[in-house]
């Protein structure tokens, strides 16, 4: 950002480049860059002004992260990885080191025993400012919560299309998105510890009328100080059921550095940028505060704008009351796996795509994209279905009702099977279905479906002619929101909530 470049004090860049690389990685980058040239040094004058540029990295302390060869690694510098797609769906439960990571600067690291949560006082509500120790926060009741986190922009790399090139990062494939099992303290009981009287605030009982967000700064920093912060409501905290937590522990076992060590929020429903790692202090205020990311990247606007013509030059260029800031993500699906499969000789494998096509962006055109492109080695005979999984999600709690998936590029759809798990049954126990209305279903759901190859198709294979299948999944929630086809009905400039049908480009090739 421009605060940083500015620490260079007139400087020469090069240093800085070296380490943001991911500013010089996409030729759309360089073209912007190439626009603010106001001369070119001579070969003697760049060789002096590179010798004396200075740009010293905060990330050399950053975690080992051994699995990092298995990852879509968008930037290392600030990190953010993503998991292979099968990832996704080998277990209900994401593994933490197989869990995607959105990191916004360089990873803090704080002892336990050093650690410190700061509660700033706030007499309005009654609360006394005070500072827990982790120790002290796990005196307080535990709960656990099963939850899905997705970034903002998971599948962004999808916007990416001719003439309308994204200006932000990290450039999400398909994966930056996952389900654990958190347990921490609830928000509302830490407050409540501080004289709060969050029953009465969430019964309406009490009038805080002045007050309407919490605030949670974080403990890293950009190389200016300025650390990362994010924004709730009061009613997410405050709500009994909102299951908001101080996370210490995910998928039982301590947090990961990666994910908030030693505690982060969990604000289940709500946008991965919400659910703050390495929270050191609380917050409360009218408006959220300037520190809040999510108040300058996180604002769905509409397509009319763009970075060139309209962002860059600031919020007056800009109707800010026409792009609201983020809290809870529209209903969203991940196709992970396409199989072939003979059911007539159910003993026998089903068949796997061999990728031939990883795009750099499968939205290039603006049209249908895919996340998985190849091709499924045939024999005349041997398919009669194709098998299809994944997963489906949808913010704010609302659950999924159903998952529809297609063969034939979504001129047909058939229900696909939704695998049901124990956080459902939990769920569904104290909240009801997702159709109740009730906004309290966190975790994801799996689906698969065998689709049955239509007759032609079954014709062509036995005339031992290649068959194209254009394989579309599109969820529906518990509102009975469905996600739309085209990525280009949700473009912005921000490359937030991308949600369009996931698909898949495969050929079933006669051999």
């Amino acid at each position: 950002g421009p605060h940083r470049i500015a620490m260079v004090g007139g400087g020469d860049l090069k240093a800085f480049w070296e380490v943001y690389t991911l500013h010089t990685e996409r030729e759309h980058i360089l073209k912007l860059l190439e626009q603010y040239r106001i001369g070119t040094l001579s070969p003697e004058d760049k060789k002096q002004a590179e010798a004396l540029s200075s740009f010293t990295s905060t990330y050399s302390a950053d975690p080992e992260r051994p699995k990092a060869s298995k990852f879509h690694i968008p930037s290392e510098r600030p990190w953010n990885s993503e998991p292979a797609l099968e990832t996704l769906i080998d277990s209900f439960l994401t593994p933490n080191d197989e869990f995607f990571i959105r990191n916004h600067n360089a990873v803090p690291h704080l002892p336990e025993e050093e650690y410190e949560l700061e509660i700033e006082s706030c007499d309005e509500v009654g609360l006394a400012g005070r500072t827990f120790t982790l120790a002290e926060l796990k005196k307080l009741p535990k709960v656990e919560v099963v939850a899905t986190l997705q970034c903002a922009g998971n599948r962004q790399q999808d916007f990416v299309h001719g003439g309308r090139p994204l200006y932000v990062a990290p450039h999400w494939n398909n994966t930056a998105i996952g389900c654990a099992k958190w347990g921490g303290v609830r928000v509302r009981d830490v407050l409540k510890a501080c004289g709060m009287d969050v029953d009465s605030i969430a019964l309406g009982i009490k009038n805080c009328k002045n007050i309407r967000m919490v605030n949670f700064i974080a403990e890293d920093t950009d190389e200016t100080g300025v650390p990362y912060a994010g924004t709730l409501p009061i009613g997410k905290i405050t709500d009994p059921f909102g299951d908001a937590i101080l996370a210490y522990e995910m998928n039982g076992e301590t947090l990961p550095i990666d994910h908030g060590f030693p505690a982060r929020l969990l604000a289940p429903g709500h946008a991965g940028c919400r659910n703050v790692k390495w929270v050191r202090q609380i917050v409360l205020s009218e408006a959220a505060s300037k520190l809040d990311s999510g108040s300058k990247l996180d604002r769905h606007f509409s397509p009319q704008y763009s970075f060139i013509d309209h962002i860059r030059h600031g919020d007056e260029h800009v109707r800010l009351d026409q792009g609201p800031v983020i809290q809870t993500l529209p209903v969203q699906s991940v196709l992970c796996k396409v199989e072939a499969v003979d059911t007539a000789n159910p003993n026998q494998a089903p068949k796997s795509v061999v990728r031939t096509q990883t795009p750099m962006s499968f939205g290039q055109n603006g049209e249908a994209s895919a996340n998985i492109v190849g091709e499924i080695l045939t024999s005349a005979g041997q398919v009669d279905a194709i098998n299809v999984a994944g997963v489906a999600w949808s913010g704010g709690g609302r659950g999924i009702c159903r998952v529809e998936v297609s063969i034939d590029g979504g001129q047909t759809f058939m229900s696909a099977e939704l695998l049901e798990n124990e956080a459902h049954r939990t769920e569904e126990a104290r909240h009801g279905g997702p159709e109740s209305g009730q906004g309290k279903h966190w975790a994801w759901t799996h689906f698969r479906q065998l689709v049955p190859l239509s007759d032609e198709a079954r014709k062509q294979l036995s005339a031992n002619k290649d068959v194209p299948l254009d394989i579309a999944v599109k969820a529906i929630d518990g509102d009975l929101n469905s996600q739309p086809e085209q990525m280009t009905s949700t473009w912005n400039v921000l490359g937030i909530c991308p949600n369009h049908w996931s698909r898949a480009d495969v050929t079933l090739k006669v051999h």
